[in-house]
């Protein structure tokens, strides 16, 4: 009998060491199991290959050409192999596009945010004609329907910055005033002394404006010839008309 006691105690002792050793067993594969699967699924996940893209913004621009420029900087590398910044920079070369932020929509697909450029006046320099957008950013011309009856901005060179962004500030102006606006067609830039000059149904008038200070006091006083029918028969008969002056229309006769 105490030889079977002895027995069952030894055989007990030796299933407590094993349950003892069997938790640290389990615990350790389950750590080498969740590593190896972190490690398959990184490696995974940076050999997946850029493959498709989405471009989001655009209403004036085809979408193919983007999609064209970040195909040849990206399609078919991996994600970390990828620098978003070049996309970025070779799309911003675009005159209608402002600014593009491209990023990661998942581990194959790039996606490009574009804010592009508005065209706000035509611009024609020597004889050439395009658009140029509120900042004074010059478009090349294409077909746009709903830009047609744009106010032409002339006589003013690409890198006379200030001379661009005064036309652009009367044609801001000129936008309010709906009664002058149906009238002009073209501001052309004159001389230093003249200014800007109104091109319009004018017959022989010359409209003489100067720059954009005090623009909306010079707008008025033009509307009132304009809603005047006697005042714009007389447009038909005088040489010019000069708004430069801050509170009064000097007239010229033929």
């Amino acid at each position: 009998m105490e030889d079977e006691k002895d027995t069952n105690v030894s055989e007990f002792k030796v299933i407590s060491s094993w349950k003892r050793f069997i938790v640290p067993m389990f615990l350790l594969i389950a750590i080498a199991g969740t590593v190896y699967l972190v490690n398959l699924s990184d490696r995974w996940f940076m050999s997946e290959k850029i493959t498709e893209y989405e471009i989001n913004g655009l209403n004036l621009n085809d979408s193919d050409k983007f999609f064209e420029q970040a195909k040849k900087i990206s399609f078919g590398k991996t994600k970390d192999s990828v620098l978003l910044m070049k996309i970025e920079e070779v799309i911003e070369k675009d005159a209608y596009i402002k600014k593009c932020v491209a990023s990661f929509a998942s581990q194959s697909t790039i996606s490009l945010d574009l804010e592009e450029r508005y065209p706000f006046a035509f611009y024609n320099i020597k004889g050439n004609l395009n658009y140029i957008d509120q900042d004074g950013t010059i478009l090349p011309y294409k077909v746009l329907k709903d830009y047609s009856d744009l106010v032409i901005v002339s006589g003013v060179a690409t890198t006379d910055t200030a001379l661009i962004i005064a036309a652009i500030n009367i044609i801001d102006e000129l936008n309010k005033k709906q009664e002058v606006l149906d009238f002009v067609s073209e501001i052309r830039y004159i001389d230093d002394e003249k200014g800007f000059e109104l091109i319009g149904p004018f017959e022989k008038a010359k409209i003489y404006l100067g720059l954009d200070d005090n623009i909306e006091n010079k707008f008025d006083k033009l509307r009132i010839l304009m809603s005047d029918r006697a005042a714009r028969v007389l447009l038909t008969s005088v040489k010019t008309v000069d708004l430069r002056w801050l509170d009064r229309i000097v007239i010229e006769e033929i």
